[in-house]
């Protein structure tokens, strides 16, 4: 049985420093793909997804470890505690991340629409597009396109119809 817990638990610190390192190294990175449509939108989720079943595996762990006696109560509610209020933390940022990236996929505007494809000529035309229309409600995504959009060709594209839209009167 001691041998099984010892696997366990360095599984359980491996899980721990994967989605602590996904999520602080690459959590923003992650994010921008997936605005970008370069990645699902539940992909970004997998970090804290994994830091939280850590948490929950974590409190199975400590309330097993007390329960046979080998470990004081009050300690191990006090680091249960503190890893479920670093989940609280970290939860409300993603879900409105996630809640963002899904909010950009319900668009009914055709030509915004048309800013998801994944050809790089049609992205390019939805924004030069958009800039002619000088249609200002489409500003954001043509701004999110002129950041983060993989092509540089449709990067291009979205930053002359910012100058449109700019000079567009409101």
């Amino acid at each position: 049985m001691a041998a099984k817990a010892k696997i366990i638990r360095v599984a359980l610190y491996v899980m721990l420093l994967a989605s602590a390192a996904a999520a602080v190294l690459m959590g923003e990175r992650l994010w921008q793909a997936a605005r970008a449509e370069q990645l699902p939108a539940w992909a970004p989720l997998i970090a804290p997804s994994a830091f939280t079943a850590f948490v929950l595996i974590y409190g199975v762990d400590r309330w097993l470890l007390v329960r046979r006696g080998r470990f004081p109560p009050a300690r191990a509610l006090f680091q249960f505690a503190v890893a479920m209020a670093f989940l609280t933390f970290l939860w409300p940022d993603q879900l409105s991340q996630w809640r963002a990236v899904r909010g950009d996929q319900s668009v009914t505007d055709p030509v915004i629409t048309l800013l998801g494809h994944r050809d790089d000529q049609v992205r390019a035309a939805a924004c030069e597009l958009l800039g002619w229309r000088e249609q200002r409600d489409a500003l954001s995504f043509v701004q999110k396109h002129a950041q983060t959009d993989r092509s540089t060709f449709v990067r291009q594209a979205c930053e002359k119809a910012l100058t449109r839209l700019d000079a567009a009167p409101r």
